[in-house]
């Protein structure tokens, strides 16, 4: 675990009316500035969103952020980071100079509980009238064995209860896994990942997000071409919808026994 993630507290436990002092411990949640910076001009900063979160790869979490946000496209477009083990981050671009402002708006602080979306982006979403159709191959088993699969991963869960998580499953594996205290955090690290180490999302991988879902998860997850989403939460009606728009299989409230097929093409076949 992270040490710089958590914190150690002292409480007051009451259990059948008896008080008790307790040590606990609990996820860290603190402000993180997000800059970005022309590479070839180090002075042209722009300061781009304040985000609440968990200390821990706060590399991932920005170049996650800036691709969801599609300011950058690929991690290509990233020069170098500046970082400096502080509350501030800074993303020099190769493509500062062909970014479109008008579509980042976006100002001010980003809740752990708060995802990216553009209203811009979002109204694309709706406004298309095209369903993508797409059948999938799905092994149940890989499904019921993924809450089991996590808990050897959820370091800070395992510790505070207190966080969210998103993972990359390929070939029933779990393939890299990250933790915050907010979901979109969450999933922004392991965008982030995913750039940076230049994988390939293949069309059986295996999104899996820790709680519910809503609209800015599915458009994250759509952006990072993730075709099948699972989550051990409930899907947003909004988020069942893009879902459905984008071909994406969406899946909740799984767990060891069963789950709940929100989109499904009638050629999708679920096999042990």
């Amino acid at each position: 675990m992270k040490s710089n993630s958590v914190k150690d507290i002292q409480i007051c436990k009451v259990v059948r009316d008896e008080k008790s002092a307790f040590s606990d411990v609990v996820a860290i949640e603190r402000p993180l500035k997000i800059n970005i910076c022309n590479a070839n001009h180090p002075n042209s900063l722009h300061r781009l969103a304040l985000t609440m979160c968990t200390p821990g790869d706060d590399e991932h979490l920005a170049v996650g952020y800036l691709f969801a946000e599609r300011i950058i496209d690929c991690f290509q477009d990233v020069s170098h980071i500046l970082h400096n083990e502080s509350d501030e981050i800074t993303v020099a671009l190769n493509n500062y100079e062909h970014i479109d402002w008008n579509q980042h708006e976006r100002s001010g602080v980003v809740s752990s509980s708060c995802g990216v979306c553009g209203k811009t982006e979002m109204d694309n979403y709706l406004l298309s009238s095209n369903t993508i159709s797409q059948a999938y191959r799905v092994k149940t088993k890989v499904l019921y064995n993924i809450p089991g699969l996590l808990k050897s991963h959820q370091d800070i869960f395992s510790k505070t209860g207190g966080v969210h998580g998103s993972a990359l499953m390929r070939d029933g594996q779990i393939i890299s896994y990250f933790e915050d205290v907010g979901r979109h955090n969450a999933l922004d690290k392991l965008g982030g990942y995913i750039l940076k180490s230049e994988i390939s999302i293949l069309p059986n991988d295996i999104l899996i997000l820790s709680g519910r879902v809503s609209f800015e998860l599915i458009q994250k997850a759509d952006r990072l071409g993730f075709r099948i989403v699972t989550a051990f939460g409930a899907p947003s009606s909004l988020a069942i919808d893009i879902a459905t728009r984008t071909g994406i299989l969406l899946i909740g409230f799984l767990n060891e026994n069963s789950f709940n097929i929100y989109t499904c093409n009638e050629d999708t076949e679920f096999i042990d």
